[in-house]
């Protein structure tokens, strides 16, 4: 206790505070606490399953990537495969062309 009187030790305060705070402690408890962890915990799920949504898309985006360069890959092998093949018949028709105008030309001649 202070010499100047300020504080005053009040047990019948200090009850009665004791006895509202328990009071509002359990109507709390009772009426407001539950929702409110339910509100949480329904949060922290709604988040866990946007998480586990965003991985399940990652992992099939990484997926069709893979299937997408492997698409990719077999196309320009199939357009380099066609590119020589109509090379060596570019190569057959100039051969037998210019066979033929020898040919022509010796037969001319």
């Amino acid at each position: 206790m202070l010499a100047s009187g300020l504080i005053k030790v009040a047990p019948g305060l200090m009850i009665w505070t004791l006895i509202a705070f328990a009071i509002t402690f359990f109507v709390l408890r009772k009426f407001a606490f539950g929702p409110i962890q339910k509100t949480i915990d329904d949060r922290r799920d709604r988040i866990q399953q946007a998480i586990d949504e965003a991985d399940n898309a990652r992992t099939e985006a990484r997926s069709l990537l893979e299937q997408h360069r492997t698409l990719i890959a077999e196309a320009k092998s199939e357009s380099a495969d066609i590119l020589a093949e109509a090379r060596k018949v570019a190569d057959a028709q100039i051969a037998r062309a210019k066979e033929e105008a020898e040919a022509e030309r010796q037969r001319r001649l």
